[in-house]
């Protein structure tokens, strides 16, 4: 049973919901995997990005000669850069001269420097520095202030430039709190848009999920519809492949289910109509054997007689509603074979010339030699015994029916004439209609009422043309037409 949530839309188990989660787990597991990706890297992205911009500068300010330009463009880059800059030179554990980029004091050129004119812990620094280069003529690396305890990224580079028995360095010195501080704004930042995106995917993996389950939704609703037992019921497309398909196919069903319904009742109907009359017959005769006639051996065998014919009459009728219900409903789907409907139609001609000839009745028959077509040929026989057959009910007072079978370029038509009393007009488009009556037409006792409906039925089944041509008072023609094929196609 539903639950109250269920009842009201809200069903954890809908596509609706778990598409709506699963959008929103997806996107909260790609904005956290963002996040996590831009803080752990970011350090070293940052770190790299300062590295490149001081090995830039590192580079210019090597390609510089002049002493005076190169002063003033250390003092420029430091300004700019926000760095600070020492170009010096050392001969062996001496730093000779030596230059920074927050030194205004100085003059224009790079002059000799004693020992004691510096500090001891900036000598420690520089002498530091060049111990890292290790071999090589660069190297970064990041320190810490030991005043206030900053960290900062160190660049220095062996200039090109060189006098004998001395060497010449380039370093740069940049605040790395910058990285931290960043980091900070950025993770503010990110956790800002990261709810922002939430929301948004939120209200966004809704919208989608409500379009998506939409159709679902409303093929459901026509579901319910069609369990009830309401066969008009329409299945909707809406755009996407498989849910079409699962309509298109749904509509099928119904048209089927609707069809069944319809032969089921009309089924039942038609058995109801035309199987009480015989049984009201039999009953009655019956009856009258008991009561009158059981000791009249004339009217007892007048009686018995007509509950035989009756029974006929009754057997001929169920197995032809059988016949007709397997057709409609499409259980007996034709099974086409190439065979010889010359062949066939001689046959069945034999058996109707042998049954109907001591009663005087007279079948002239015009049949080609041979005539190959593609049908069911077991269907195709029922074809040719009930329109011979019909023809007999309805022969005229010549007792005569012409059964023919003729060929032209790309077709074989079979055709059956008798020469009763004809068809009206405006009765030709009804004759096929099970139990349709013609009022010029007396229908024998065998007769079942439905063998027409059998012929229309297997000429569609199979594919077909067929019809009937029928002048009032001079008879009716009815045809089939079969497309010719060669006897070695398979």
């Amino acid at each position: 049973m539903a639950s109250e949530y269920e009842k009201k839309g809200f069903n954890y188990r809908g596509v609706k919901f778990r598409t709506w989660l699963y959008f929103t787990l997806f996107s909260c597991a790609l904005l956290t995997f963002m996040c996590a990706l831009q803080l752990i890297m970011f350090r070293a992205y940052y770190q790299r990005m300062k590295v490149t911009e001081m090995e830039s500068l590192a580079e210019r300010l090597d390609r510089i000669h002049d002493n005076h330009d190169l002063l003033m463009e250390i003092r420029a880059s430091g300004f700019v850069s926000g760095s600070i800059i020492y170009v010096f030179e050392t001969d062996g554990d001496q730093i000779v001269s030596y230059v920074d980029s927050t030194d205004f004091g100085r003059g224009d050129t790079l002059p000799g420097l004693e020992e004691a004119d510096f500090s001891e812990e900036l000598v420690s620094m520089l002498f530091a520095s060049v111990a890292r280069l290790e071999g090589n003529d660069r190297v970064y690396f990041v320190d810490t202030i030991q005043e206030n305890q900053t960290m900062r990224l160190n660049y220095l580079k062996v200039r090109a430039v060189q006098t004998p028995g001395t060497r010449r360095y380039i370093l740069l010195q940049s605040p790395y709190a910058m990285g931290d501080f960043t980091s900070l704004i950025l993770s503010r930042q990110l956790i800002f848009a990261i709810l922002m995106c939430l929301l948004l995917s939120l209200m966004l993996s809704y919208i989608l999920a409500r379009h998506l389950a939409q159709p679902l939704t409303k093929l459901t609703a026509s579901a319910h519809k069609l369990a009830k037992g309401d066969y008009d019921v329409e299945f909707d497309a809406s755009g996407y492949a498989e849910i079409d398909d699962l309509a298109a196919t749904l509509n099928k069903a119904t048209e089927e289910i609707r069809a069944s319904d319809a032969l089921r009742k009309d089924l039942i109907a038609n058995i109801s109509h035309e199987l009480r009359t015989p049984l009201t017959m039999i009953k009655a005769y019956a009856e009258m054997i008991r009561d009158l006639s059981g000791d009249n051996p004339k009217k007892r065998e007048e009686h018995v007689q007509v509950i035989l014919d009756e029974t006929d009459r009754l057997s001929a009728l169920v197995t032809d509603i059988l016949d007709l219900s397997k057709i409609q409903s499409r259980t007996d789907a034709p099974d086409k074979t190439i065979f010889d409907l010359a062949a066939l139609v001689r046959e069945v001609e034999q058996r109707f010339d042998g049954m109907f000839s001591p009663q005087g009745y007279r079948l002239d028959t015009d049949i080609m030699a041979e005539g190959y077509v593609i049908a069911n040929a077991k269907q195709v026989g029922q074809i040719v015994y009930n329109l011979t057959a019909n023809a007999l009910n309805y022969v005229g007072d010549d007792k005569r029916i012409v059964v023919s079978l003729k060929e032209d370029e790309r077709h074989i038509v079979f055709r059956v004439q008798d020469h009763g009393k004809g068809i009206a007009p405006e009765d030709l488009t009804h004759i096929w209609d099970r139990y349709f009556r013609s009022a010029e037409s007396k229908r024998t006792k065998i007769g079942s009422g439905i063998g027409l409906s059998i012929v229309k039925g297997i000429c569609e089944a199979n594919g077909l043309r067929y019809g009937v041509d029928s002048v009032l008072g001079e008879g009716s023609t009815f045809y089939v037409v079969f497309p010719k094929v060669e006897p070695t196609v398979t």
